[in-house]
């Protein structure tokens, strides 16, 4: 079986309907095969997001930014989620 990983984000000023649309959105997933990610502060960067999926389920992030990312990517790969 192929599977297809996708990655999107939503960004825009306070106040625009941000949450609300992805309140929405969300109530449409099939929520055993999509992982959502919240990033409230978009400051925090790339690594607090990799950082962030490998926490999310119980894991323990590696320390440096180059053994971190491929951590996150194969959990992602591993569970199937999106990239």
């Amino acid at each position: 079986m192929h599977r297809r990983t996708r990655a999107g984000g939503i960004t825009g000023e306070a106040g625009a309907g941000k949450a609300v649309a992805v309140r929405a959105s969300l109530s449409q997933l099939d929520h055993p095969r999509h992982k959502v990610i919240y990033v409230a502060n978009p400051a925090v960067g790339v690594a607090w997001i990799h950082h962030a999926i490998v926490t999310a389920p119980g894991g323990v992030p590696r320390p440096h930014k180059s053994t971190l990312i491929p951590q996150a990517t194969d959990l992602r790969s591993a569970a199937g989620s999106p990239s």
